[in-house]
């Protein structure tokens, strides 16, 4: 797949507003050094130091400094992910996605737990797993927009989020949108095929064609905390991906042949998936708690693809394919477990 643009210029808007209540105690001629990272039998304890707090934008950002081996963190997608296997993020033990850690204010993380062996407790197929566990707010928060786009062209990679802390409750919210059009996108292929007669080669010469999608994921999240005793948080989420265009014509040669057939490949694609997710913990005596989690989602998907090649305006092949499914997703836990 080869794509030509012109990017002539990148604008970009950061705008970060923070109000937190802080008390500050000094202590005249004492210096205390401590480890960075404390390992235990299942996790490492990883402290961030004060230069990387202070140099980093947001928690996805200071990730990023903290250099955790085998992780890769992208700040265009924020995105959290890890060459060959999976990465489950948590923040205070709660499920979290990407987006959230990069909510987080770097003043507001403690510390970063990090699980490369994880246990059951967390599911099938994780690889690591980062817990973020930070600093309980009782007042004040916290907003962030940044604003990525280009001149010429039209490409997005736009982020806005923010916090509010009050008491016990605190309130977040986070949204992320990424998009690009293409004018001018094509693919070139060659293909050798073998038979029992023999081998014979085809190529896929593209034409120029037009090429859009549209990405969009907000949370919005509530949680109420009462010392380490309580925990209850809700979770909205609603995911939005749209494909309207996939334009990828091309003509195709046979090397057994001297006719040209013409090829089209179309792709369409949409998807919408809402999603509430409900939270919680609370301890129990002789050293037991119990943990409750309530997930509904609904998944909508509209997606159409079509498949011809035509030699002289007469189908040889035509493919048509249509997916529309909606979906439910109801799914409840209730786990008691010791501490």
């Amino acid at each position: 797949m080869r794509r030509q643009v012109l990017f002539v210029g990148l604008i970009c808007v950061t705008f970060l507003v923070n109000a937190q209540e802080e008390k500050t105690i000094d202590l005249d001629e004492v210096t205390i050094q401590a480890s960075s990272i404390i390992r235990k039998k299942d996790r490492q304890l990883i402290f961030p130091s004060k230069d990387q707090v202070r140099r980093s934008m947001d928690g996805l950002d200071l990730t990023r400094r903290m250099s955790l081996p085998r992780l890769w963190v992208d700040p265009n997608t924020k995105s959290i992910s890890m060459a060959n296997g999976n990465v489950q993020l948590r923040i205070n033990g709660v499920l979290a996605s990407s987006l959230e850690v990069a909510a987080l204010s770097p003043e507001d993380i403690k510390r970063v737990e990090y699980h490369d062996n994880p246990g059951l407790r967390y599911g099938e197929g994780v690889d690591i797993v980062l817990d973020y566990i930070t600093i309980k707010r009782t007042s004040g928060g916290n907003l962030g927009v940044d604003l990525s786009h280009q001149l010429n062209t039209f490409w997005r990679a736009d982020y806005i989020y923010g916090k509010y802390n009050r008491g016990r409750s605190e309130f977040s919210l986070s949204s992320f949108a990424n998009g690009h059009r293409y004018k001018e996108a094509w693919q070139d292929r060659t293909e050798i095929f073998h038979t029992p007669d023999g081998t014979f080669q085809r190529t896929q010469e593209g034409i120029s064609g037009r090429d859009y999608e549209m990405y969009w994921t907000t949370t919005a999240n509530y949680n109420y905390t009462k010392d380490d005793d309580y925990f209850l948080n809700a979770k909205l989420n609603f995911y939005y991906y749209d494909y309207p265009h996939n334009y990828s014509s091309a003509l195709l040669r046979n090397s057994e042949s001297k006719m040209t057939t013409d090829l089209i490949d179309n792709n369409k694609s949409l998807n919408t998936r809402p999603s509430l997710d409900l939270y919680y913990f609370r301890k129990l005596p002789r050293k037991q708690s119990l943990a409750v989690n309530v997930v509904g989602t609904y998944s909508n998907t509209d997606s159409r693809h079509t498949y011809r090649e035509e030699l002289e305006s007469i189908p040889l092949t035509d493919i048509y394919t249509k997916v529309d499914g909606k979906r439910y997703y109801p799914l409840v836990i209730g786990i008691p477990c010791a501490m």
